[in-house]
């Protein structure tokens, strides 16, 4: 079980969101890492990826604050590669993930720490891997005086692709185990998003109906868009096709232009109608890169309206996938610290994981952080040459501790708490 930290940050204002709303993205991010076929560190290179996806992340307005992605290479390097280069490069430090789960190629939660924390993760196999679910919970303003908060479980899965029959009962199988094990599980009924790279040809598969109309209506989910029709290669979805971007091959990606709409984000009943103080936003639902106008084309083939030319050509270098988003409401509000001031010598998140994250102002090097029991013990002592670091506070009690920082001749100390 993963430990979680409250940071009660002293000397720091904070704001409130007008509206407490969070942004969730699903990607399919085509082979990260490692080597996988024909992709490899010439046709699919990393370096490349974290530059596109910066772009992609930096344009979006409102901020994505849950980035679920499938095709995370196995190796848990790989996961935090990308979590301090592409997430966490433009001086984001808030970013944090899961734990890597699976083999091959696995899914993964990346999420912005100061709104969201980590409850729990576990995972159920489903031919031909594993599927994930994140449970969260939401950080509210008054969270540690009330105790109080949402929860909210997010799906991740990537389903078996192919539409020869075999592959269509295979998914079939699939949501069947995935629905049964959620129902039998011990998360609370209500918050439930679902998410991932289905690979559903069409909206009359039987494993797409599995979620839609499951026995237990509980357990139930809703898709924000038409929930009829032949998806594959049907000019009436082009606004949702999420796959192809690509018409020629680069050695990696697959062609033949967006036709198909594999990655899906579905919402339970109760997210869809608010009655657990989670509301789907209406109309929300997007396809980044879409425009409607790129049937059977590469995504950045000729002019396309729905984002800048920058983002157009890094969702075409990024993956073979377009991402989809959508907005979930809040009832609660969440409240987190200002960006730095010009008096601070350093600014922490509120909220985080085992990992306390700094960013310094004005960094000029040689930066000392010193943590101190409540009565004044010394507990550790960290030297460090970078405008941001990360301690590791995971092997420490529960309680008040001091976090103290030499900077420039200066000190400042402000006070945290680490919780289980």
């Amino acid at each position: 079980m993963r430990k979680y930290l409250l940071i009660i940050v002293l000397f720091t204002s904070t704001y409130a969101f007008s509206q407490s709303t969070i942004r969730v993205m699903q990607y399919n991010l085509l082979y990260y890492g490692g080597t996988h076929y024909d992709c490899s560190s010439s046709t699919n290179n990393i370096n490349d990826k974290n530059i596109a996806l910066q772009t992609i992340m930096s344009s979006m307005s409102p901020k994505i604050d849950v980035l679920c992605v499938n095709e995370l290479d196995e190796d848990v390097y790989y996961a935090d590669y990308l979590l301090e280069n592409a997430l966490e490069a433009n001086g984001e430090w808030w970013w944090s993930r899961a734990n890597a789960e699976g083999s091959d190629i696995i899914n993964m939660i990346y999420y912005d720490s100061r709104k969201l924390g980590l409850v729990s993760h576990r995972v159920k196999y489903v031919y031909p891997r594993i599927i994930n679910f994140f449970k969260m919970y939401v950080k509210s303003e008054d969270l540690a005086q009330t105790n109080d908060t949402i929860f909210i479980t997010f799906i991740s899965a990537h389903l078996k692709a192919g539409s020869d029959a075999d592959d269509v009962e295979d998914r079939d199988d699939a949501t069947t185990t995935l629905l049964s094990t959620l129902e039998g599980s011990s998360y609370d009924v209500g918050n439930y998003v679902l998410l991932g790279d289905f690979n559903f040809y069409s909206a009359d598969e039987a494993g797409y109906q599995n979620l839609l109309t499951y026995s237990n209506s509980d357990y139930r989910f809703y898709d924000p868009i038409d929930q009829s029709g032949e998806w594959h290669n049907n000019y009436d979805y082009a606004d949702y096709h999420t796959q192809s971007t690509h018409t020629t091959s680069n050695g990696c990606a697959i062609t033949g232009g967006l036709d198909d709409r594999f990655d899906i984000i579905l919402i339970s009943d109760d997210i869809k109608y608010g009655n657990k103080q989670v509301e789907y936003k209406y109309n929300s639902y997007k396809t980044i890169g879409q425009d409607g106008n790129h049937f059977n084309d590469a995504v950045n083939d000729g002019y396309n309206g729905s984002v800048s030319t920058e983002v157009v050509n890094a969702l075409y270098n990024m993956s073979d996938h377009l991402p989809v988003t959508l907005e979930l409401n809040l009832d609660q509000t969440i409240s987190v610290a200002n960006n730095l001031f010009e008096n601070e010598t350093f600014y922490c998140n509120t909220l985080v994981n085992d990992i306390l994250k700094v960013q310094m102002n004005d960094y000029r090097g040689n930066c000392t952080a010193q943590i101190f029991s409540i009565t004044g013990k010394l507990l550790m002592t960290e030297k460090f040459n970078s405008n941001i670091i990360n301690i590791d506070m995971s092997e420490m009690n529960s309680g008040m501790y001091v976090l103290r920082i030499y900077y420039n001749d200066k000190v400042q100390t402000k006070k945290i708490i680490k919780v289980e």
